[in-house]
């Protein structure tokens, strides 16, 4: 193995996703739900790096990773790494 679960989460979401001949997408169903989610992310935080957000997402989720109950999981993460890129751009704005 080439590297944790997390590198490959980081690397799914930063990586265009690659389509089969069919012409369905090859990401696992939770793959696919992170990619959508960091797609929403990128269009409510345009000037952030969009690297930037696949990790703090990938972070998230890692962060959950032992949680007994996962039903909620995608929404907690969604919750957690937005209020994490919101607290970033009111830190990194400059003071009227």
């Amino acid at each position: 193995m080439t590297g944790s679960w997390l590198d490959v989460l980081v690397a799914a979401l930063t990586t265009p996703p690659q389509r089969a001949q069919t012409g369905v997408m090859s990401l696992a169903p939770a793959d696919a739900a992170a990619g959508r989610l960091v797609e929403r992310l990128c269009l409510k935080f345009p000037k952030a790096r969009r690297e930037h957000i696949a990790d703090t997402v990938a972070q998230e989720y890692a962060s959950l990773a032992n949680s007994r109950i996962r039903t909620y999981i995608p929404n907690l993460v969604e919750h957690a790494a937005r209020s994490r890129l919101q607290r970033e751009t009111i830190r990194l704005a400059p003071a009227a």
